[in-house]
Protein backbone atom coordinates (compact mmCIF):
# COMPACT_ATOMS: atom_id res chain seq x y z
CA UNK A 1 0.00 0.00 0.00
CA UNK A 2 2.25 2.09 0.99
CA UNK A 3 4.59 1.73 -2.23
CA UNK A 4 1.82 2.12 -4.57
CA UNK A 5 0.81 5.58 -2.78
CA UNK A 6 4.17 7.00 -3.54
CA UNK A 7 3.65 5.51 -6.66
CA UNK A 8 0.83 7.53 -7.30
CA UNK A 9 2.37 10.76 -5.79
CA UNK A 10 5.48 10.91 -7.32
CA UNK A 11 5.72 14.20 -9.97
CA UNK A 12 9.13 15.30 -11.59
CA UNK A 13 8.46 18.86 -10.59
CA UNK A 14 7.83 17.70 -6.80
CA UNK A 15 10.87 16.02 -6.61
CA UNK A 16 12.93 18.88 -8.42
CA UNK A 17 11.59 20.94 -5.79
CA UNK A 18 12.58 18.56 -2.60
CA UNK A 19 16.36 18.67 -4.43
CA UNK A 20 16.89 22.02 -4.51
CA UNK A 21 15.18 22.62 -0.90
CA UNK A 22 17.52 19.92 0.18
CA UNK A 23 20.04 20.87 -1.10
CA UNK A 24 19.68 24.94 -0.80
CA UNK A 25 19.37 23.89 3.13
CA UNK A 26 22.72 22.01 3.02
CA UNK A 27 24.55 24.91 1.53
CA UNK A 28 23.24 27.53 3.99
CA UNK A 29 24.10 25.12 6.95
CA UNK A 30 27.20 24.80 5.22
CA UNK A 31 28.13 28.92 5.22
CA UNK A 32 26.41 29.63 8.55
CA UNK A 33 28.85 27.72 11.29
CA UNK A 34 28.91 29.25 14.53
CA UNK A 35 32.35 30.16 15.52
CA UNK A 36 34.37 28.29 17.32
CA UNK A 37 34.02 28.25 21.61
CA UNK A 38 35.86 30.41 22.66
CA UNK A 39 38.40 28.79 25.92
CA UNK A 40 36.54 31.08 28.22
CA UNK A 41 33.22 29.60 27.28
CA UNK A 42 34.14 26.34 27.65
CA UNK A 43 35.54 26.85 31.11
CA UNK A 44 32.39 28.52 32.01
CA UNK A 45 30.10 26.02 30.60
CA UNK A 46 31.95 23.30 32.08
CA UNK A 47 32.38 24.79 35.90
CA UNK A 48 29.47 27.18 35.67
CA UNK A 49 31.87 30.50 36.08
CA UNK A 50 35.33 31.83 34.82
CA UNK A 51 37.90 34.31 35.52
CA UNK A 52 41.17 35.21 34.20
CA UNK A 53 43.86 36.31 36.82
CA UNK A 54 46.91 37.99 35.26
CA UNK A 55 49.93 36.59 36.82
CA UNK A 56 52.45 38.68 34.97
CA UNK A 57 52.00 41.41 31.99
CA UNK A 58 54.60 44.11 30.04
CA UNK A 59 54.55 44.99 26.40
CA UNK A 60 56.11 41.60 25.06
CA UNK A 61 54.24 38.94 27.15
CA UNK A 62 51.47 38.15 29.61
CA UNK A 63 50.45 35.63 31.62
CA UNK A 64 47.44 34.35 33.15
CA UNK A 65 45.13 31.94 34.61
CA UNK A 66 41.91 30.93 33.05
CA UNK A 67 40.27 29.87 36.28
CA UNK A 68 37.03 28.57 37.86
CA UNK A 69 36.00 28.90 41.49
CA UNK A 70 34.18 26.33 43.70
CA UNK A 71 34.37 24.08 47.18
CA UNK A 72 38.22 23.51 46.24
CA UNK A 73 38.74 27.27 45.42
CA UNK A 74 40.19 28.66 42.45
CA UNK A 75 41.30 26.09 39.97
CA UNK A 76 43.74 27.16 36.91
CA UNK A 77 41.68 25.36 33.90
CA UNK A 78 44.48 26.43 31.59
CA UNK A 79 47.64 28.52 32.43
CA UNK A 80 48.11 30.92 29.62
CA UNK A 81 51.52 32.56 28.00
CA UNK A 82 50.57 34.90 25.12
CA UNK A 83 53.80 36.21 23.12
CA UNK A 84 52.14 39.56 21.64
CA UNK A 85 53.47 39.97 17.67
CA UNK A 86 55.40 42.84 17.87
CA UNK A 87 54.87 45.89 17.02
CA UNK A 88 51.65 45.42 17.54
CA UNK A 89 49.28 46.77 14.58
CA UNK A 90 48.04 49.86 15.53
CA UNK A 91 44.35 49.15 14.69
CA UNK A 92 44.26 46.68 17.86
CA UNK A 93 45.50 49.54 20.32
CA UNK A 94 42.12 49.64 21.90
CA UNK A 95 41.59 46.19 22.23
CA UNK A 96 45.41 45.39 23.69
CA UNK A 97 44.90 47.98 26.22
CA UNK A 98 41.49 45.90 27.42
CA UNK A 99 43.68 42.47 27.10
CA UNK A 100 46.69 44.33 29.05
CA UNK A 101 44.04 45.38 31.95
CA UNK A 102 42.99 41.65 32.35
CA UNK A 103 40.10 41.11 29.66
CA UNK A 104 39.99 37.69 28.04
CA UNK A 105 41.58 37.91 24.78
CA UNK A 106 39.02 36.26 22.56
CA UNK A 107 35.93 37.99 24.29
CA UNK A 108 37.30 41.03 24.00
CA UNK A 109 38.10 40.84 20.11
CA UNK A 110 34.54 39.47 19.85
CA UNK A 111 32.92 42.26 21.26
CA UNK A 112 34.75 44.57 19.55
CA UNK A 113 33.65 42.98 15.81
CA UNK A 114 36.66 41.02 15.31
CA UNK A 115 36.62 37.11 14.14
CA UNK A 116 39.61 34.76 15.96
CA UNK A 117 41.58 32.23 14.51
CA UNK A 118 43.69 30.13 15.99
CA UNK A 119 46.62 28.22 14.01
CA UNK A 120 48.20 25.10 15.39
CA UNK A 121 51.72 24.99 15.97
CA UNK A 122 51.48 22.12 18.49
CA UNK A 123 49.75 19.76 20.76
CA UNK A 124 51.55 18.02 23.05
CA UNK A 125 52.19 16.52 26.89
CA UNK A 126 54.10 18.03 29.39
CA UNK A 127 54.37 17.43 33.03
CA UNK A 128 52.70 19.91 35.32
CA UNK A 129 56.24 21.20 36.83
CA UNK A 130 58.18 21.45 33.87
CA UNK A 131 56.90 24.65 31.90
CA UNK A 132 56.73 26.51 35.07
CA UNK A 133 56.71 26.39 39.07
CA UNK A 134 53.35 28.18 39.44
CA UNK A 135 51.45 25.76 37.68
CA UNK A 136 51.22 22.37 39.86
CA UNK A 137 49.77 24.99 42.68
CA UNK A 138 47.52 26.95 40.49
CA UNK A 139 45.88 23.89 39.41
CA UNK A 140 46.09 21.79 42.29
CA UNK A 141 48.02 19.36 41.32
CA UNK A 142 51.03 17.22 41.78
CA UNK A 143 54.27 18.62 39.24
CA UNK A 144 54.86 15.08 37.56
CA UNK A 145 50.99 15.01 36.43
CA UNK A 146 50.73 15.03 32.80
CA UNK A 147 49.09 18.03 31.38
CA UNK A 148 47.96 18.83 27.71
CA UNK A 149 49.68 21.92 25.96
CA UNK A 150 48.16 23.64 23.07
CA UNK A 151 50.70 26.32 21.34
CA UNK A 152 49.23 28.34 18.35
CA UNK A 153 49.32 31.33 16.31
CA UNK A 154 46.74 33.66 17.29
CA UNK A 155 45.27 36.13 14.56
CA UNK A 156 42.20 38.36 14.20
CA UNK A 157 40.01 38.98 10.66
CA UNK A 158 37.54 41.47 9.69
CA UNK A 159 36.25 41.03 6.12
CA UNK A 160 39.77 40.76 4.24
CA UNK A 161 41.71 42.15 6.71
CA UNK A 162 43.96 39.75 8.99
CA UNK A 163 46.65 40.87 11.51
CA UNK A 164 48.56 38.12 13.87
CA UNK A 165 48.32 38.89 17.72
CA UNK A 166 50.11 36.78 19.32
CA UNK A 167 51.43 32.96 19.80
CA UNK A 168 50.04 31.73 22.66
CA UNK A 169 50.41 28.52 24.43
CA UNK A 170 48.18 27.28 26.76
CA UNK A 171 48.67 24.28 29.50
CA UNK A 172 45.17 22.46 30.54
CA UNK A 173 44.18 21.14 33.33
CA UNK A 174 43.38 17.39 32.97
CA UNK A 175 40.15 17.52 33.73
CA UNK A 176 39.44 19.63 31.93
CA UNK A 177 41.52 19.21 28.40
CA UNK A 178 43.35 16.61 27.50
CA UNK A 179 45.90 16.12 24.59
CA UNK A 180 43.27 13.69 22.50
CA UNK A 181 40.47 16.33 23.72
CA UNK A 182 42.67 19.23 21.55
CA UNK A 183 43.31 16.97 18.50
CA UNK A 184 39.76 16.90 18.68
CA UNK A 185 38.63 20.12 18.65
CA UNK A 186 41.65 21.91 16.33
CA UNK A 187 42.44 19.29 13.73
Amino acid sequence: MFLHTLTLSYRPQRLALFWQILLIGGLLAACSSEPELLNSERIELRYGNYAVRVLYSDERQRVSSLYSAGIEGEVCRTYAVVDFMLPLDSRLAAEHRSILAGGSIGQVFRQAGWQTEKYTLSIRETPAGEYSVQIPGLMQLDPAEPLAMHRYRFEVTRGELRIPYAVITEIHHPDYLTVQQLHQIYD
